[in-house]
């Protein structure tokens, strides 16, 4: 989650979780702040089944104040926010 400043950071956790989806199928990861054509270049070689993109969500907008929560819900208590 968050800006730009994230993105040296979510690089290797988008390759880690690319190299574990094969062990662990299900495994998924919400990236909410930053847009997948941010870092298109840096990403366009890894699987990216999995990941999903939610790039900027306000959460005065109800749809986007429901999938803010609903991966807030089912977050696995890692983030790349230091």
């Amino acid at each position: 989650m968050g800006s730009k400043k994230y993105l040296p950071g979510l690089i290797p956790l988008i390759q880690a979780v690319s190299n574990l989806k094969e062990k662990y199928p299900k495994l998924e990861l919400d990236v909410i702040g930053v847009s997948e054509h941010q870092i298109k270049g840096s990403i366009s070689k890894l699987n990216l089944s999995g990941v999903h993109f939610r790039g900027y969500l306000n959460k005065s907008n109800k749809d986007d104040n429901e999938l803010y929560e609903g991966s807030m819900k089912s977050w696995t208590r890692f983030s790349i926010i230091p």
